[in-house]
């Protein structure tokens, strides 16, 4: 975590993601609120996710909410069950580029903007309104990342 205070005591104007491969660092000693997200560092705020080999920071001056997906799990194409579906989904929600993945990252990371969002459950949102917010969105051919920063 060492590496990572020196990102956080920067004062950063609009939202920065940093994406790595590498193994996640160690957040144990981070203070978190009361449902889990990290407590600002010198009015710094951030949020940090990780699947497979890739992690990811979002670093802002308001709060942030960030959301990395592997596409694959265990050498084979991650795939969202029926079941999944029927629980994150609002009625009528269309995937995003065809992708029901993408919906699943979008409120993850909306969800964790919010600080208590997946209390409200997933199907409440659907993730085509999300996405017109601003955000942040990469996709290499290994994983899917979008972030959200409070307006």
């Amino acid at each position: 975590v060492g590496r990572l205070l020196l990102l956080y005591n920067r004062t950063y104007k609009i939202m920065k993601v940093y994406i790595y491969n590498s193994k996640k660092p160690d957040t144990s000693s981070l203070l978190r609120d009361k449902n889990g997200k990290p407590l600002p560092i010198n009015n710094t705020f951030f949020n940090i996710s990780h699947s497979g080999k890739y992690w990811a920071i979002a670093i802002s001056d308001k709060p942030v909410g960030i959301d990395l997906q592997s596409k694959f799990k265990q050498g084979k194409p991650r795939e969202i069950s029926e079941r999944t579906l029927k629980k994150i989904l609002k009625p009528g929600e269309k995937p995003i580029k065809n992708n029901y993945l993408h919906n699943f990252v979008i409120k993850e990371a909306y969800a964790k903007l919010l600080g208590d969002g997946l209390s409200l459950g997933f199907s409440n949102y659907d993730a085509n309104d999300l996405i017109e917010k601003p955000h942040y969105f990469k996709e290499t051919k290994d994983y899917i990342c979008y972030a959200f920063e409070e307006k």
